[in-house]
């Protein structure tokens, strides 16, 4: 309820910046001062980053839970490709993983709930992140890496544009056009 709210509030200040922002074209017929169209571009790029970090967080909750019911619907094992055994090359790990005793894995059969849910994806280029070089993924990992990523980035373009909105109300000087609104709006 609280994501819910969150989206529609953010919609909804997005559309008043926008509508004020051509508002205030369609009266002046002039475009506004500097201070005041870097003020409504902020507001905007503001706006949609809180939608986009809203959207972030439920991949983020979508990806977790997923992989939640893909290790509930299994015992607790991570389903992966029979491929990932060609890679192993110990045979002790490769039956421990067979007889679902070593690593909490086990080979995607006809009795794996879910497997298009499992580690199945192969990516080559992240074996230097990952422990003991395993290279498989699952569709949710990677649905959180990438949640995880634009979570991060569009908190702190949100924290970025807070603080410039700050530092400008306390540190801009005031100019003959500010005047003039607060007169008007008083």
């Amino acid at each position: 309820v609280n994501i819910i709210s969150a989206v529609i509030l953010a919609v909804s200040s997005w559309r008043k910046t926008i509508k004020s922002y051509f508002a205030h074209h369609k009266i002046d017929n002039r475009r506004p001062s500097l201070i005041k169209e870097f003020d409504l571009r902020r507001q905007l790029l503001q706006s949609i980053a809180s939608i986009m970090l809203v959207l972030s967080l439920l991949s983020l909750s979508a990806g977790l839970v997923g992989h939640m019911v893909v290790l509930l619907e299994n015992n607790g094992m991570m389903p992966i490709s029979e491929e990932y055994l060609l890679d192993v090359e110990d045979p002790v790990v490769v039956e421990g993983i067979r007889n679902d005793a070593l690593y909490f894995k086990r080979i995607i059969d006809s009795e794996t709930a879910l497997p298009q849910l499992g580690q199945t994806i192969r990516a080559e280029r992240l074996s230097f992140l990952l422990p003991d070089g395993f290279v498989y993924l699952s569709p949710t990992e990677l649905v959180i890496a990438l949640a995880l990523m634009s979570t991060i980035t569009f908190s702190m373009v949100t924290d970025t544009l807070r603080r410039s909105r700050r530092l400008r109300d306390r540190y801009s000087p005031k100019t003959p056009d500010d005047d003039q609104n607060e007169e008007s709006e008083a």
